[in-house]
């Protein structure tokens, strides 16, 4: 090849290619490499497999496209946004853990409308399906800090095979958790006792192993105390079932303070087959919206009929004077077949209350409860409110 053809490529002449180098520009949209920067920084918003859009009834997929640099999260998690706006307008937007979502896991979500930090610190959790960052999988280290009841005395005494057998089976890991269970449902303890550092210092205190066989969140807990209680149905059935007597029953409703959720409480009362007379909480079922005459009604049925009470074996019901009990006594005299004004009875602890009250306290009873617009005095025609300093 002659001379002539051959290019110099050194860096003296590399300005050469770039001289005359001219970029397109874009109406409205800034030059050709902004544009496609721009068009990487749209994340694909379409792909949501495995979404089951029917647990998800609030949220829809959002209006926009994320216009900002792709982060790792996105491949983890899918981006929904709310259905309903807020107060303020605002529809928010959120990440939704892709494993938790199709594990059924909660505590999966987390708002994203404006940083993603949240998404971050979950993935970087030590659980299975997580342990990610921007930079890779995480290595956790799962070695025990605390030694075995055995390592502990195999460390000072010479401890033959057939003694480390026995001393491993005195404790017994299942046993254990039904312990603490029972521990927690019987004396009413909070669910969260567990997560707190002194109860499992004392656990570790005497004992290492059953400290790490503690469950480590409480939502763990509540699931097997509502698994015990679904299997524990048809043995109650059976058992209220063969009472010496019949089935009576007290019930009262009453709703959170931030009227989020309603609550029926549901106990029955009747002779066991010893003839002693017992009573305990059936039921505590939750129902939507307020405490109407008919979801009472709804919810009582779907609970005599869950334990199989027949109407053979249905007694009284005790309940307070509200108007909604008198619709509800009147739904269930229907499915049941009785007399509704025979079968009801009133509550007198309750009656006595509401006396006791307009003895102490008269009509303006809320008066005492401390809340500042309860908090008034009247003075002539006026009403002047106490202000708190």
């Amino acid at each position: 090849m002659a001379s002539s053809s051959i290019v110099d490529l050194t860096a003296t002449n590399l300005n050469f290619f770039y001289e005359d180098t001219r970029t397109l520009a874009l109406s409205g949209a800034g030059s050709a490499s902004e544009a496609e920067e721009d068009a990487h920084d749209i994340i694909d918003d379409d792909s949501y497999e495995g979404i089951d859009w029917s647990r998800l009834p609030e949220f829809q997929k959002p209006f926009k496209s994320l216009r900002r640099i792709n982060s790792f999260v996105w491949q983890h998690g899918y981006r929904i946004q709310e259905r309903i706006a807020s107060k303020t307008g605002e529809k928010k937007v959120y990440w939704e853990c892709k494993y938790c979502h199709y594990h059924r896991i909660s505590k999966g979500r987390f708002e994203s409308t404006k940083s993603t930090s949240g998404a971050v610190r979950h993935l970087a959790i030590d659980k299975p399906g997580h342990r990610l960052s921007e930079a890779g999988p995480i290595e956790f280290s799962h070695q025990r800090h605390r030694k075995s009841v055995l390592e502990l005395i195999q460390a000072k005494h010479e401890v033959s095979q057939e003694a480390a057998n026995e001393i491993i089976s005195i404790y017994s890991a299942a046993g254990f958790k039904q312990a603490v269970l029972d521990w927690i449902t019987l004396s009413n303890h909070p669910l969260s006792e567990v997560e707190t550092p002194s109860f499992r210092k004392m656990i570790a205190a005497a004992n290492p192993d059953a400290e790490a066989d503690l469950w480590l969140s409480h939502s763990h807990i509540r699931w097997m105390i509502l698994q015990e209680y679904e299997a524990f149905q048809p043995i109650v059935a059976t058992y209220l079932s063969n009472s010496y007597s019949k089935l009576h029953f007290s019930f009262d409703g009453w709703s959170t303070r931030n009227q989020k959720k309603s609550l029926t409480g549901i106990c029955v009362h009747h002779l066991d087959q010893q003839g002693k007379v017992v009573d305990y909480l059936l039921a505590l079922p939750a129902q939507l919206g307020k405490h109407s005459g008919f979801k009472i009604a709804e919810v009582l049925e779907n609970i005599l009929s869950r334990f199989g009470v027949t109407k053979q074996k249905l007694g009284w019901f005790i309940t307070d004077n509200a108007p909604n009990n008198d619709t509800a006594m009147e739904h269930l005299s229907k499915v049941f077949s009785f007399d509704k004004s025979y079968k009801r009875c009133r509550c007198a602890a309750h009656i006595i209350n509401l006396c006791a009250q307009a003895i102490l306290f008269g009509k303006e009873a809320k008066a005492f409860e401390n809340e500042k617009e309860n908090q008034k005095v009247s003075l002539g025609c006026s009403s002047i409110a106490f202000r708190s300093y």
